[in-house]
């Protein structure tokens, strides 16, 4: 209570009692701070995500469904002017328990404001680098000019690799684009391959699925050697290999120490099996033995055109040592299946675990086979 005095002097009594309404900008800041949170960030981002421009139609069907929601709202309150609607409401309609029942959970799922709130973000996005690189790189996959569309069988026929025009461009050449962080190119990608059994092999010159003994770096210098090259098989190194980076060619085909070292994959998780249905592993070791199953590793793909046009050639300019070497445009998971009777290693395209590096290379999300889990906020 608060005492006022009038013109004329007269003492009023002025009451200081709370006011049993709201107004306009009262209910506007009130729904909008029951509005404003992480999850509508999130749904945009998701939405964006999934449907790309298209997400936008998602925004007029759900503003479409509010507005009639909000008319509905607004007949019933037109019709019965009382406080506390939306429990009310049902309370007329059903009875004292439903509109209890609506009252309480309102309360709890409907709360209007918090006093904190915290929250974590994480967001897989494409890695351009992989800690744990196997040393097999495998040719990308490329636009079929001869017989398309492109599969394993077929070879890559761009530079004539004998005769007298050997280096030039065949008539009907075939074509290859390295993905970048805005376009696919005509590399493998996710929605095309991943899950898809895949062959790597050794001795085919140029077919689909053909890899190269590779020497990956260790301590800042390449590992050569048959011994090394089937301990880098077999376990990982440590050292970064980033998209763009090129490695050194091994000499030979290097058959032996490549079934050793596919062997000793394949018995670090000997029950593992893949499954078609699912495109998931069953049966394996995991995760006693480690977060994923041993038998997944990342393989680089590399460029075929510019492989084919320096061995046309025999000039590596921008190979490290002078040597021949593969270019890498992309990297990929690959569950090791098994090795066939032609010394071939059977498996299938997955996604695997990269990391962040400063170096300038990488792919965009159709062609990131390698992810890595960032935190965002």
């Amino acid at each position: 209570m608060g005492v006022v005095s009038t013109a004329a002097g007269a003492p009023v009594v002025e009451s200081r009692k709370l006011r049993r309404d709201v107004g306009m900008v009262g209910l506007l800041f009130a729904s909008v701070g029951s509005i404003i949170g992480s999850g509508w960030l999130f749904g945009a981002l998701n939405a964006s995500l999934v449907a790309g421009p298209a997400s936008l139609i998602s925004w007029v069907l759900g503003g479409a469904a509010v507005i009639l929601l909000a008319l509905i709202h607004a007949e019933l309150g037109g019709m019965y002017p009382v406080a506390g609607g939306s429990a009310r409401f049902p309370h007329y309609a059903f009875g004292s328990l439903i509109g209890f029942a609506s009252g309480w959970f309102a309360n709890i799922f409907g709360v209007t404001s918090q006093a904190i709130q915290a929250t974590a973000t994480a967001q897989a996005r494409p890695a351009n680098a992989s800690d744990c690189m196997r040393p097999l790189a495998v040719m990308d996959r490329w636009l079929e000019a001869q017989t398309p569309p492109w599969d394993q069988g077929d070879t890559f026929d761009r530079y004539s690799l004998n005769g007298n025009n050997k280096g030039q461009l065949l008539p009907n050449p075939d074509s290859y684009t390295a993905p970048t962080k805005t376009d696919p190119g005509t590399g493998l990608t996710v929605g095309d391959n991943y899950g898809q059994l895949f062959t790597l092999k050794s001795g085919s010159s140029f077919s689909g699925g053909w890899f190269q003994p590779v020497d990956v770096p260790r301590n800042g210098s390449s590992d050569t050697g048959a011994n090394l090259y089937r301990d880098n098989l077999a376990s990982c190194n440590g050292s970064a290999v980033s998209i763009g980076d090129y490695l050194p060619t091994e000499s030979g085909n290097m058959v032996g120490p490549t079934n050793q070292g596919i062997g000793a994959l394949i018995a670090l998780d000997p029950n593992a099996q893949w499954n078609s249905n699912t495109h998931t592993i069953d049966g394996g070791c995991v995760p006693t033995c480690a977060s994923f199953s041993p038998r997944i590793i990342a393989l680089p793909l590399f460029d075929p055109d510019e492989f084919q046009f320096d061995s046309s050639h025999n000039s590596w300019p921008n190979c490290p040592g002078g040597g021949s070497c593969v270019h890498v445009t992309n990297i990929i998971g690959f569950f090791v299946d098994h090795i066939d009777a032609s010394n071939n290693v059977v498996g299938y395209l997955i996604r695997y675990p990269g990391v962040l590096t400063t170096k300038p290379g990488g792919v965009g999300g159709p062609s990131s086979f390698a992810q890595v889990i960032t935190l965002v906020r």
